[in-house]
């Protein structure tokens, strides 16, 4: 009976020494893949994290972006706002001082004329540059073109008008040389400057007889009188517009 309990107890102490590791063995392995898998999640976690900071901070960043953008367009929406303002604004002082103008030159002809006394005196229709440019024009080109000096808007250029009663006094102003076709289609507009087209109202009319014949569809040159402009160069670019 001894000798069995004896026999008994060494097997279980065999079994127990080898055991005994393998199951610590299995443990460490589960432990292990345990922190493993929480190394992993705090890992996704991390990320997670990080990625809905950036996608915030992009998000605000394109929300700042955005507002700017808004806001620089509404400056530039209301700057040419201004811009189209102090046009109109500019073009009516132009009108009503030229009908002032009218109206005075009308009673001043009327009431104030002395009876015995000239008020006018005949001049040239053009002056002395212009006609330098004119005979080089038509010399060059008079054979196959017309030339024609001192060519008033109004009457190569219609304004569509909104309103039967608008003024078109805008149209009032003359071109220098118009080159046109045999038919008297308008085909090129030349102004020649002088210095009185530094003043500010000559610049104002200058920019304003541009607009109107580019939107007329009618090309328009501009030579200036402190230039050398020999006859070659006037030549080369009027044939370049042609």
């Amino acid at each position: 009976m001894k000798k069995y309990s004896t026999n008994n107890l060494l097997l279980d102490l065999i079994i127990y020494v080898i055991a005994l590791p393998i199951i610590l063995l299995i443990l460490l392995v589960k432990l292990i893949i345990i922190s493993i898998k929480g190394i992993k999640k705090l890992k996704e976690k991390s990320e997670n994290n990080f990625n809905r900071q950036i996608n915030k901070q992009l998000y605000k960043s394109e929300k700042k972006q955005i507002k700017r953008d808004n806001n620089y367009n509404e400056y530039t929406n209301y700057s040419n706002l201004i811009k189209i303002n102090d046009i109109e604004n500019t073009d009516k002082n132009y009108n009503n001082q030229y009908e002032e103008t009218n109206e005075k030159q009308i009673n001043g002809l009327i009431y104030n004329q002395p009876n015995n006394e000239n008020k006018y005196k005949t001049k040239k229709l053009i002056t002395d540059n212009e006609k330098y440019f004119y005979d080089i024009i038509e010399k060059h080109f008079g054979n196959t073109y017309r030339i024609q000096t001192q060519v008033n808007l109004a009457s190569i250029i219609d304004k569509i008008k909104n309103n039967p009663r608008e003024y078109q006094n805008e149209l009032f102003r003359n071109i220098d040389i118009g080159i046109f076709a045999r038919n008297f289609t308008p085909l090129l507009l030349i102004e020649i400057n002088d210095s009185t087209h530094n003043r500010p109202k000559r610049q104002y009319r200058d920019i304003r007889v541009k607009e109107i014949c580019e939107e007329a569809g009618i090309k328009l040159i501009t030579f200036y009188t402190n230039m050398s402009n020999k006859e070659d160069y006037i030549v080369n670019r009027i044939e370049n517009e042609l």
